[in-house]
């Protein structure tokens, strides 16, 4: 009977010291919901690109799905972990909003561009040995960008992602570093999609003021006057795919607009008035499609300056019929008439020179 009352004391004995030892190679973190000591805290962000969808042109929006890392340092968290297997402690999702605020902080950013709010799918809180502190989240948002259409369809866009810090400017908070994760081949082949090709990516930080109170304010100066924010921006710069637009609306252009230089080769006034009002119509056309796929732009882009061109050829060609049947008549002969001998091949050679001198302007 003893020796099963001292074998139970044995284990009872044995469990606590194997508790303890748990407890000791495994510390839990001791949370702080306030910023760390030193001052200003230096951020390191990570963001990655996952991919670019849902591009519009008439609102000048993009979607992206694409992961946010930040990264900091908080000597409260040191800790010497004994247990190998377990070097650092994680939060996911539930645990992590669990402990975010009420009792661990973390600098919070918005995305400057952002339209509509972000969803976030997944994010965790990494606490590592050394006192640094990792949040990761995966997000998806819609964002606005400036785009210029002036070479449409032969563009290259900017596809901004401005982030800011929400509460702290740069006496509190300053951003140390930040990075872009690098693109493999195949990852840059799927981040825009079959429409465009992506060429670079860029980082920069600017420094951007704010003020939300008057300056001659009497309140300290903490709070009135200029604020001072690192607002990160990153810029994918893709080039839109020109076969579509080569093949099924600019060669057919051309083809329309070479065409109406046959009305000076026809010799009946009504034939020629028909074909060219025709073709005059069929540009007008081609006009509506590009206006359906831009938005409202207080400049005229590429295209729209081809079809320009091709409407004034048209009704100089128009003119030029009326003209010359006006002056000599049902009976006169095309290939004795002054005005259409040379202008069936003074148009073609002016509209090819025209042609060169706007691809010259817009693309130098």
């Amino acid at each position: 009977m003893k020796t099963l009352k001292h074998l139970a004391k044995s284990s009872i004995y044995f469990f606590y010291l194997l508790v303890m030892y748990h407890s000791f190679a495994n510390p839990s973190p001791q949370f702080h919901n306030t910023p760390p000591l030193q001052r200003p805290v230096e951020v390191e962000v990570n963001v990655k690109i996952k991919k670019i969808f849902n591009i519009n042109a008439i609102d000048e929006s993009f979607q992206v799905d694409g992961y946010l890392a930040v990264a900091w340092k908080d000597e409260r968290y040191k800790f010497t972990p004994q247990d190998s297997t377990t070097p650092s402690f994680i939060y996911e999702n539930k645990q992590a909003a669990a402990i975010i605020g009420e009792k661990i902080w973390i600098p919070t950013f918005e995305f400057i561009n952002n339209r509509g709010g972000r969803s976030i799918a997944n994010y965790n809180i990494k606490i590592h040995p050394s006192g640094y502190i990792e949040y990761e989240e995966r997000f998806f948002a819609t964002f606005s960008s400036n785009m210029n259409f002036k070479r449409f369809p032969f563009d290259k866009q900017s596809y901004k992602i401005e982030i800011e810090p929400f509460s702290y400017d740069n006496r509190y908070l300053k951003i140390k570093k930040m990075r872009v994760t690098k693109l493999d081949d195949d990852e840059k082949e799927k981040l825009l999609g079959d429409s465009w090709e992506f060429k670079n990516v860029e980082t920069k930080i600017i420094d951007n003021s704010y003020n939300t109170i008057d300056n001659n304010s009497e309140l300290p100066t903490e709070i009135s006057g200029d604020k001072h924010f690192d607002r990160m921006v990153v810029s994918v710069t893709a080039k839109r795919l020109t076969g579509y637009y080569i093949w099924q609306v600019m060669f057919p252009l051309f083809i329309i607009i070479i065409s109406s230089f046959f009305i000076f080769w026809i010799k009946e006034f009504s034939t020629q008035i028909s074909i060219a009002f025709t073709l005059m119509l069929t540009v007008v056309a081609f006009n509506f499609y590009s206006a359906s796929i831009l938005p409202k732009l207080p400049y005229n882009t590429f295209i729209e300056y081809v079809i320009i061109i091709g409407y004034s050829f048209i009704f100089m060609g128009i003119l030029s019929v009326v003209i010359n049947h006006k002056i000599h008549g049902e009976k006169e002969d095309i290939d004795t008439s002054p005005l259409f001998k040379y202008l069936k091949f003074i148009m073609p050679l002016a509209y090819f020179v025209c042609m060169g001198v706007l691809s010259i302007i817009i693309f130098s």
